[in-house]
């Protein structure tokens, strides 16, 4: 589009309080869009005893470790307790024999595992679990693992990874 400026024409443009308006605007509509469905995302097991030095969580009356159906997860901590010293819990995506996405070995110390998921390394798609494992456990009580995380609507996945 062409404008002639001569002599005599007026020009309309915006004031300054119009134009801090506009931008105020635009910016609440960008941060409300960012926050809009980034909802905390949490994963409790039940107890699962260990047997012959064995154990895969989430066990058959476990729900899935997850997203919900149509949702995405980015994980930020997996936290174990019930390991012996030295014993070593994998953690897979999908099945026990799927990607092994990380693993820790309990310190002589403490009661608690703690894995935390760095920057965006650990990302669930919709339908996708995570199964943590162990053998060779020295551990003879019960094993719960616990994973909190942020979940938004697949479509909004952008929100999670940017």
């Amino acid at each position: 589009m062409r404008t002639r400026i001569a002599a005599g024409e007026v020009i309309e443009t915006s004031t300054p309080a119009e134009t801090k308006h506009a931008m105020a605007e635009v910016v609440t509509e960008w941060f409300q869009e960012q926050a809009r469905g980034v909802l905390p995302w949490r994963f409790d097991s039940a107890p699962i005893t260990v047997v012959g030095g064995k154990v895969t969580i989430p066990g058959t009356a476990d729900n899935p470790a997850g997203p919900n159906n149509g949702f995405c997860v980015m994980v930020h901590m997996i936290r174990v307790v019930g390991l012996a010293s030295g014993d070593v819990i994998n953690v897979y995506r999908n099945s026990a024999s799927g990607d092994l996405v990380d693993q820790g070995t309990m310190a002589a110390t403490g009661t608690l595992l703690k894995l935390p998921q760095s920057g965006k390394a650990l990302f669930l798609n919709s339908g996708e679990k995570l199964v943590f494992t162990g053998s060779s456990l020295t551990a003879t009580g019960d094993i719960t693992i616990t994973c909190e995380g942020s979940e938004v609507p697949a479509p909004d996945a952008y929100k999670l990874l940017t």
